[in-house]
């Protein structure tokens, strides 16, 4: 075998066996050639109808890449638009502040004639390198949640090989398309993070005395209705009530003191918030309902209800805690509202169909919850001469986002950014469900829920925890000797925590939104918040241990 394709193939096979295996197998693209730069260096040429294109220079592409690489002072991730011989982005690896490096390439005909004649095996052995050689653009967008982290791996930065990207515009344009949502992505559940990572944390480890009881499971569903808290509530109680006989009701928490105002007590409640403005959808309100509530939740909000259904969500140490001491059942909060979270309940119990309320993601006619819920009473209690109730409203619906104004037969409303980044989530949710979603009629905006037929829920089957594995107090001080026998991160802390065996690096991943709001001005490094996040929680472990 050609020595230099071996040395490649085998430094690939270590973290990409799947490539280097369809590389060894595969014929090299014939419009591929070599030149050879004054300087020495080879120079990959792709010939495509009839045009030869260099990829890089011809005098000393070493010398270019070294001059266009990022003097980054802080911690930092890179993409590269195409790989060629690599020229631009192999001084990347010198740096010692980057974090990881995301190649994307669409042909991997042209890689294999590449790796024929140009000795890669550097990169590819390195530890942060990541080739994604994929004939889909979008399969970047889905692979960077799992590579970048912004509290491990820093700033971002891009390098295209412009000449190869030129050949293949439209897939590199699509490509890059898909990254930058799925950055929009990732920053956004990092700023969830960095604002509430501290609660999350210390909410959880108060929890766990009240999770371990004993509690009833919630039964099997067959249809469900799940309310939301928009003004469109207001109209749709009657058909609720009318409906209350032949369907589980489940009411989001802002959605209750609505529903109780007009005499129509739910099956269920759920709430996914874990600050303590929660506490107030309760206040006056049976404590005797079920109330199903994330781990991370305000136990202010756990102690007042003794009808308890608690849930796992994305939270690491949410999940940790499942895991490793009691298996609770686990729900998709990752549309950022409740009401998002209550359809996933309603399929978790094995729903067919669930028909949602109180779901108008905007603000029909400027208003902004349903009469009879907190904000209300909040802003009725504080209203005067001085600030009218109206003079409250107006300014929780401009506190923030431009707001878009839309108009139809049904009246106007206002939408912001973030009312319509839940909205698409709820709609791609309905689309992968098994379950049937349908929105009932109301002043909202239009909801994307069409599905022809109903659709068989396989998910159908008791909603419970199974048994803890030892007593919250011995769980909490396991989990506290662990963090204390952890090695300190080394510097990068996005490599350091790959290299660490799987026990090491989940005690790590616990930590990470904790990280992330400790570190939340950006000063920090990542290893220095990372250290602060466990000298945190270790903090807060022996204050509720003693």
């Amino acid at each position: 075998m050609n020595p230099t394709l071996e040395r490649n193939l085998l430094a690939l096979s270590g973290r990409h066996q799947g490539i280097a295996g369809k590389l060894a197998g595969m014929a090299p693209d014939p419009g591929v050639s070599f030149l050879e730069a004054k300087s020495g260096a080879l120079v990959p040429v792709m010939t495509r109808g009839g045009r030869a294109v260099r990829l890089h220079g011809l005098y000393d592409p070493e010398a270019d890449g070294e001059r266009a690489a990022p003097d980054a002072p802080t911690p930092f991730f890179a993409i590269s638009y195409g790989l060629g011989a690599a020229w631009h982005i192999l001084p990347f690896l010198g740096n010692p502040r980057l974090t990881g490096l995301l190649c994307v390439e669409p042909d991997l005909g042209v890689v294999r004639s590449i790796i024929e004649v140009a000795d890669l095996s550097r990169l590819f052995a390195d530890p942060r390198f990541t080739l994604l050689a994929e004939p889909e653009p979008a399969a970047a967008g889905r692979e960077l949640p799992g590579l970048y982290l912004p509290s491990l791996s820093g700033g971002l930065v891009t390098a295209s090989l412009r000449a190869r990207v030129e050949l293949d515009r439209p897939w590199f344009d699509a490509c890059a398309h898909g990254v930058e949502s799925a950055l929009k992505t990732i920053r956004d559940d990092f700023s969830v993070q960095a604002h509430f990572g501290l609660a999350w944390f210390r909410n959880t480890i108060r929890n766990l005395p009240r999770a371990a009881g004993p509690y009833k499971p919630l039964p099997p569903v067959r249809k469900a209705m799940v309310c939301g808290a928009g003004p469109s509530l207001e109209d749709q109680l009657a058909e609720i009530r009318n409906r209350r006989s032949e369907a589980f009701l489940i009411a989001a928490d802002t959605s209750l003191p609505a529903l109780s105002s007009a005499g129509i007590e739910p099956d269920a409640v759920i709430s996914i918030d874990c600050q303590h403005i929660s506490y107030y959808h309760f206040v006056g309100e049976q404590a005797r309902i079920p109330l199903v509530l994330d781990l991370a939740s305000p136990p202010t909000v756990t102690r007042r209800f003794a009808d308890l259904r608690f849930v796992s969500s994305g939270h690491p140490f949410c999940r940790y805690v499942s895991a490793k001491w009691r298996p609770f059942p686990a729900i998709d909060t990752s549309g950022g509202n409740v009401a998002f979270a209550a359809l996933s309940l309603a399929e978790s119990l094995g729903a067919e169909t669930a028909t949602l309320y109180g779901a108008d993601y905007s603000y029909p006619s400027g208003s902004s919850y349903a009469r009879g819920t907190y904000i209300h009473r909040y802003f009725d209690d504080r209203a005067s001469r001085v600030r009218p109730l109206e003079s409250s409203f107006a300014g929780f619906l401009y506190r923030s986002d431009p707001l878009a104004r839309e108009e139809d037969e049904r009246g106007f409303r206002y939408v912001s950014r973030p009312l319509e980044a839940y909205r698409s989530r709820l709609e791609s949710f309905a689309s992968r469900s098994r379950m049937r979603v349908i929105a009932a009629r109301g002043r909202g905006v239009r909801l994307d829920l069409a599905s022809p037929e109903p659709r068989g829920n396989g998910g159908r089957g008791f909603f419970g925890a199974g048994a803890a594995s030892t007593t919250p107090e011995r769980f909490l001080r396991a989990y506290r000797d662990g963090l204390a026998a952890l090695d300190g991160p080394a510097a990068p802390a996005a490599v350091h925590l790959k290299r660490l065996d799987a026990a090491s690096r989940d005690l790590w991943t616990t930590l990470l939104p904790l990280a992330a709001a400790l570190g939340a001005g950006g000063e920090a490094e990542p290893e220095v918040a990372l250290e602060e996040a466990r000298r945190r929680a270790m903090e807060l472990l022996d204050e509720e241990l003693a």
